[in-house]
């Protein structure tokens, strides 16, 4: 499967890993463009890093591993994501943690279908910690991952 990862953070680099070494086609895309080639190449396994709109635009599938805010910079910079599946990993939580910025009567990921409303959106991974995308990290052990979706 061709899977875009947007973001190069902790997670984004722990789900690149991850799904590069199960054999799937990995293109990271960031706004540092020099620091999304890094992770490609520190990743292997045939991993190509660039611009936010060229790794979007070469997936079936598009994780979102940023901050809540970003996500509407992120979406149109991508062009608006249309006919793909979008996975939103973010909690939508204030800076120092304290609180959601939104969550009381809607959530992030029926938010940012609202920002692309041509994709498909999925809330996944929003639990787990990078630490435990590791292969290492889950030797003998079982990890549960929450998805949710209407599609």
């Amino acid at each position: 499967m061709k899977v875009a990862i947007i973001g190069t953070g902790n997670m984004g680099s722990g789900l690149a890993s991850a799904l590069a070494s199960a054999g799937h086609e990995i293109s990271i895309g960031a706004l540092d463009l020099v620091k999304a080639a890094a992770l490609a190449n520190t990743i292997g396994h045939g991993a190509v890093g660039g611009g936010i709109l060229a790794a979007a635009k070469l997936a079936d599938v598009v994780i979102l591993a940023l901050p809540y805010g970003a996500m509407a910079d992120v979406i149109k910079l991508a062009e608006g994501l249309a006919g793909k599946v979008v996975v939103d990993i973010s909690n939508p939580i204030s800076a120092d943690y304290q609180e959601l910025v939104i969550g009381h009567t809607t959530s992030a990921a029926e938010e940012i279908q609202k920002l692309a409303p041509q994709a498909h959106v999925v809330k996944a991974f929003n639990t787990i910690f990078a630490q435990l995308l590791a292969p290492e990290a889950r030797q003998g052990k079982t990890l549960q991952v929450f998805v949710a979706g209407d599609d």
